[in-house]
């Protein structure tokens, strides 16, 4: 309802730290609902403490998907697998309506970011998209920093996405993971790119575990880490690697790219 749409303006004031230029208005949203797009709510007696909005797409002549665009959850309530609860009921509203495919972006240096989409959801990095917002989002996570991006796919009906929405454990079958396939990683929180990478089936690329406090202490530093994801990312595409799921341990947090065959590479 109108009055339902109203409370994502300050899940959006909230969530992201926006200013009203960022905002989506309440009136742009009643229109994607009556133009066939999708706004869901997370409701908890009464109160509306998250929400997703997607719009229609279209790839080629006559493929149609979904297109989603926020996700968002009340500060108090993160953390608490509402965020993924609102993903998985998108999951079933497009299914019901014959969309096979989500796709959507994010910025590959929110760690939690990346591991909430590649690995917990099992979408796929198909795309990075340089500046895709330019300064648009004068927000507390972008402001001062280009609005990179990786464009997903979640197919909704590969093996394993259908496993992990069903909350059962899918396993990419890898375990190791040697420093000679890195070609983005850490020395002494210095971003240090391979001059010389090897095309193996996997590749690596390390992200810092937490990007918003580097902004805060170091903004060069954050701005050198975003320099050296980006072209890392944008080659890995380039030489036909996809990313499918994002690791951490121990302080650590790499984006794993795995490389897909084409027939020209093999």
């Amino acid at each position: 309802t109108v009055p339902e749409l109203d409370r994502t303006i300050d899940i959006q004031l909230l969530a992201w730290g926006r200013d009203m230029r960022s905002i989506i208005a309440v009136n742009m949203l009643q229109a994607v609902i009556h133009a066939g797009g999708m706004v869901m709510g997370a409701i908890l007696d009464g109160k509306v403490i998250g929400y997703g909005l997607a719009v229609i797409g279209r790839k080629g002549a006559d493929k149609y998907y979904l297109w989603s665009h926020q996700t968002a959850v009340e500060p108090e309530y993160q953390r608490q697998a509402i965020g993924l609860g609102v993903k998985l009921a998108q999951r079933d509203w497009a299914l019901a309506h014959g969309y096979d495919t989500i796709g959507w972006t994010f910025d590959p240096l929110q760690h939690k970011n990346s591991r909430f989409n590649l690995h917990k959801l099992g979408a796929t990095g198909e795309a990075f998209i340089p500046d895709f917002y330019g300064d648009s989002l004068q927000d507390d996570l972008n402001r001062g920093m280009r609005t990179n991006r990786i464009e997903v796919m979640w197919h909704l009906n590969s093996p394993r996405v259908e496993a992990l929405a069903r909350g059962i454990a899918y396993s990419t079958a890898i375990t190791d993971f040697p420093a000679s396939d890195f070609l983005v990683r850490s020395e002494n929180g210095e971003p240090i790119t391979a001059k010389n990478p090897a095309q193996n089936e996997y590749r690596f690329i390390e992200i810092p575990y937490d990007i918003n406090q580097l902004k805060i202490e170091n903004k060069p530093l954050a701005i050198r880490w975003q320099d050296a994801v980006g072209e890392g990312l944008s080659r890995s595409f380039e030489e036909n690697y996809i990313a499918s799921d994002c690791h951490s341990e121990a302080g650590r947090c790499w984006i794993v790219l795995n490389r897909i065959h084409t027939g020209k590479n093999g």
